[in-house]
């Protein structure tokens, strides 16, 4: 059975404020062959620590963290990637991005510990670095983990697609996602626990068969345009925190 949000309508009213102007839906085009120089096969294209670390995946991708992925393509991990603190792991700025983390964890040096009330971590979400920020729409995230941030582990500025993952131990939101009416975000088949704030703030989407375990606030903190279908909460600490959207 499907659910819409309503009490959390009034969450969204709280902060709504905070949300950038209207944004419009962007419309479909053929996007152009990615530019990137990193060697890979079958037109994928690699991306693993020591790439990250010499740079050049893309245009404009400076050595080090964060990976910037500038040009529209389909970008696969093969390797974890390790990121330093006060970095962002992958930064998204062209549409038409896949990102496959392929089984692989992009991982930060936070830790987090669930208590009675609360999950402290050893970092401070207002200020952090997100795991991987795609600040571009018609993105898709998929296939992997990522853990271990001061902010949240995935954030979203417009639509974008976003299933198989785990997002745990950040000491922001799990998923953070600010889109406007016209930009809806689909996230199906995730996990987020164990995150210092909520599993899933979400404006305006759809979120299917995910689960939000022992995270520090609410499991699903969601806009009035926002629906949960087959989703579970658990464990989360904060005010109506283990509360599924009612229809």
């Amino acid at each position: 059975m499907e659910r819409q949000a309503g009490t959390f309508g009034k969450f969204w009213g709280m902060v709504a404020a905070a949300s950038a102007g209207t944004l419009v839906l962007a419309s479909c085009t053929a996007w152009p062959t990615t530019e990137a120089a990193t060697p890979a096969t079958g037109g994928d294209i690699a991306i693993d620590q020591a790439h990250a670390l010499k740079g050049g995946i893309s245009r404009g991708d400076a050595p080090g963290f964060p990976v910037t992925l500038s040009a529209p393509g389909l970008y696969k991990l093969t390797s974890d990637l390790v990121v330093p603190s006060g970095a962002t792991g992958i930064v998204i700025t062209a549409p038409g991005v896949t990102l496959d983390l392929n089984g692989f964890a992009v991982r930060g040096p936070v830790a987090c510990r669930a208590e009675a009330a609360a999950v402290q971590c050893n970092a401070d979400a207002a200020h952090g670095q997100s795991g991987i920020h795609a600040a571009a729409g018609g993105v898709i995230v998929r296939h992997g983990s990522v853990r271990g941030f001061a902010g949240p582990g995935l954030k979203l500025a417009a639509d974008a697609l976003v299933e198989d993952l785990e997002l745990s131990g950040n000491a922001g939101y799990g998923l953070h996602a600010n889109t406007s009416a016209s930009r809806a975000v689909r996230v199906r088949n995730v996990k987020a626990y164990g995150n210092g704030a909520d599993g899933f703030w979400l404006q305006t989407g759809r979120i299917e068969n995910s689960r939000a375990e022992g995270n520090g606030r609410a499991g699903f903190a969601l806009g009035a345009l926002a629906t949960v279908k087959d989703g579970s909460a658990s464990g989360n600490k904060g005010l109506e925190g283990n509360a599924l959207p009612r229809s």
